[in-house]
């Protein structure tokens, strides 16, 4: 397993999963299913440009999978149970459990990526 392409990918999960979530899909996907099916949208369109741009000029096509449509569906499961758990444990004031949920909620998305690549 290359550790170039584990770090690459784990900064491309964190540019998309925190720098392009809009403050509109973060407080909406959990109450509206097209808000958290543009952030998974988002989600697999920065992580397919960087592994893309990674293939592109560091290693070879060979190792194209089915990383793509692994982590998209995973993702929108994921976010999907995760952020309705946020918004309940935020809203009930349970700010150390909503920070317990995110940490679990990047280490299954972590975990995924670890597995496909």
């Amino acid at each position: 397993m290359n550790p170039g392409l584990i770090v690459w990918m784990l900064f491309a999960h964190f540019v998309a999963d925190f720098l392009c979530q809009t403050e509109k899909m973060a407080l909406n996907k959990s109450k509206n299913m097209m808000a958290l099916l543009d952030h998974s949208v988002a989600d697999y369109v920065v992580l397919l440009s960087m592994y893309l741009l990674y293939l592109f000029f560091i290693t070879d096509v060979s190792k194209f999978n089915s990383l793509f449509f692994i982590n998209f569906i995973s993702h929108f499961i994921i976010d999907g149970i995760s952020s309705r758990i946020y918004d309940w444990t935020w809203n009930n004031d349970k700010k150390r459990l909503f920070f317990k949920v995110l940490g679990f909620d990047q280490f299954l998305h972590v975990s995924i990526l670890l597995v496909t690549i």
